[in-house]
C-alpha cells in the first residue's frame, strides 16, 4: 500500500515586531506551548520550526521568527531571506490593529517577494478594534476561541494560497495495495449517455490504473456472482450513493467498502468536517432550518433524493418538526448561521480550493456541513462500515457519536 509523506503541504513564516505576541497566537494554534516543541530551523539560527497536522491540509511548518522594530526592521528582514524563500504564506501579527512603520515594511516586502498574507490583530481583550476588514482579531490567551479562530486561520489559508498548495489527494490509490483489486458497483438505471461513464467512475478507474491496481466493473444485478467468481478476496468495493445499503448487505466482513461520494469528499474536501455533520443530524430540534444546497434544479423532483427523500428521512428518523429550505447554484449563501445543517450535493463539480473555501465559511459560521452519500449513510445506520478505508476518521466518528448519543440520552 502506498505510503503517506509527510513532507509539509504548506510552509508559514510568523512575522511581527516584538511583543505583538507571535508565540502565544502559534501556541493557541498549535494547542500547546510553542516554545516546548520548538526546534531550531536549518535554515537560519534564531528561526524555529514546528510542525502541525491541519485539516484539510495535512502537514504545515510553522516558522517562528524573531520580533522586529522599527530599529533593525532592514537588516531584520534581509537576514530572514533563506526563510521567506521557503514559506508559501506569510502570517503578519499585530498589536491590536495598529499598522505602523515596521507592519508597513513587512507588507511592502512580502508583496516585493510575491508572498502572501495573513494578518492577525491580537491583544483583542485590551485594544478596540472596529473593522478587522479581513484580518483575524483575537486574543491569543482566551483558549476558549481556539477552534474559532483556527477556523478562520483555515479559511484565510485557502483564500490566499496558490492553487498548486490545495492539490487534492489521491482518490483511492493509497487505499489499495500495488497489484490489489477494487469492484465498482454502479447501478442498473445507467443514466450516463450511451458509451460514456460518469465523471465519478472515469476518474475510479484512472486512479486504479496509475497505480497499478485491478479494477472490475458491475451493475448491480451481478454484483453477488461478480464476488464469487474472484479467486481472492477484494482489497476495496465502491459503489453509487443509491447502492450503499445493498453493498453493506451482501459484501463479506472482511472487505473495506466506501462510495464514490465519500471518495470525492475526501478528494475535495475534508471528510472529518462532513462525517461531523452527518452526526450533527441527530442534535436538530424542532424548529431547525436545514439548508440542503445543489448545484442545479434536478429534472424530477418526484422522487429526488434532495427535495423528496432526504426531507423526509430527517424528519422520520430524527422525530422533529424541521425547516428544510433548498437552494441552487455554486455555492451557499452569506447568511449562513442562520441555519442549523447544511447539506451539500454536487462535490465533483468543484474545485478542491473553492469547495474547501464553502467548507471553511461553514465551519467559521459554527454551521455543521456534511454531502448527500455522508448524510444518507448516517440516516440509513452504514457510515461506520463505508468509513472503514479511513481508520482516523473512523475512529473520530465513533468517538464522537457515542458523546452524541450519551448527551441525547440524558
Amino acid at each position: 500500500m502506498k505510503q503517506t509523506t509527510t513532507e509539509p503541504k504548506i510552509k508559514i513564516v510568523l512575522l511581527g515586531r516584538k511583543g505583538v505576541g507571535k508565540s502565544s497566537f502559534l501556541s493557541l494554534m498549535l494547542d500547546q506551548n510553542a516554545q516546548n516543541i520548538s526546534k531550531p530551523s536549518l535554515l537560519l539560527a534564531g528561526v524555529g520550526e514546528i510542525s502541525q497536522q491541519m485539516h484539510p491540509f495535512g502537514t504545515v511548518l510553522w516558522y517562528d521568527t524573531p520580533g522586529l522594530s522599527e530599529e533593525n526592521i532592514t537588516s531584520g528582514l534581509s537576514s530572514l531571506a533563506s526563510v521567506l524563500q521557503q514559506s508559501d504564506v506569510a502570517v503578519l501579527v499585530c498589536e491590536g490593529d495598529k499598522i505602523g512603520a515596521v507592519e508597513r515594511d513587512i507588507i511592502t516586502h512580502l508583496e516585493l517577494k510575491r508572498i502572501p498574507r495573513i494578518v492577525v490583530f491580537n491583544k483583542a481583550d485590551t485594544h478596540h478594534i472596529g473593522n478587522p476588514e479581513g484580518a483575524i482579531s483575537v486574543n491569543s490567551l482566551d483558549k476558549t476561541q481556539r477552534l474559532k479562530v483556527l477556523a478562520e486561520l483555515k479559511a484565510a489559508l485557502i483564500r490566499v494560497s496558490p492553487e498548486d498548495l490545495v492539490v487534492p489527494p489521491v482518490l483511492l490509490g493509497d487505499l489499495v495495495p500495488d497489484s490489489g483489486s477494487v469492484v465498482m458497483l454502479v447501478p442498473n438505471d445507467y443514466e450516463v449517455a450511451k458509451g460514456r461513464i460518469s465523471l465519478p467512475h472515469t476518474q475510479v478507474i484512472r486512479d486504479c490504473l496509475d497505480h497499478d491496481q485491478m479494477i472490475l466493473t458491475v451493475k448491480e444485478k451481478q454484483y453477488t456472482k461478480a464476488l464469487e467468481s474472484l479467486t481472492h478476496r477484494p482489497d476495496l468495493i465502491v459503489c453509487d450513493s443509491q447502492l450503499v445499503e445493498q453493498m453493506v448487505v451482501q459484501t463479506p466482513n472482511n472487505v473495506k467498502c466506501t462510495s464514490f461520494s465519500v471518495l470525492t469528499a475526501r478528494t475535495l474536501g475534508d471528510l472529518q468536517q462532513m462525517t461531523d455533520g452527518a452526526l450533527a443530524i441527530w442534535q436538530l430540534k424542532d424548529g431547525d432550518r436545514v439548508l440542503i444546497a445543489e448545484p442545479i434544479l434536478p429534472e424530477n423532483l418526484k422522487d429526488d433524493t434532495g427535495t423528496v427523500k432526504i426531507p423526509r428521512w430527517l424528519s422520520e428518523r430524527t422525530g422533529k418538526d424541521l425547516i428544510i429550505e433548498h437552494i441552487y447554484g455554486s455555492s451557499c449563501p452569506l447568511g449562513l448561521n442562520e441555519y442549523n445543517l447544511v447539506i451539500h450535493r454536487g462535490l465533483h463539480q468543484h474545485s478542491r480550493k473553492d469547495f474547501l473555501e464553502e467548507q471553511s465559511r461553514c465551519a467559521a459560521a459554527n454551521v455543521p456541513l456534511t454531502n448527500y452519500s455522508v448524510c444518507l449513510s448516517e440516516l440509513n445506520g452504514v457510515l461506520s462500515r463505508i468509513l472503514e478505508p479511513f481508520p482516523n476518521t473512523l475512529e473520530r466518528y465513533k468517538r464522537k457519536r457515542e458523546e452524541i448519543i450519551y448527551k441525547t440520552s440524558v
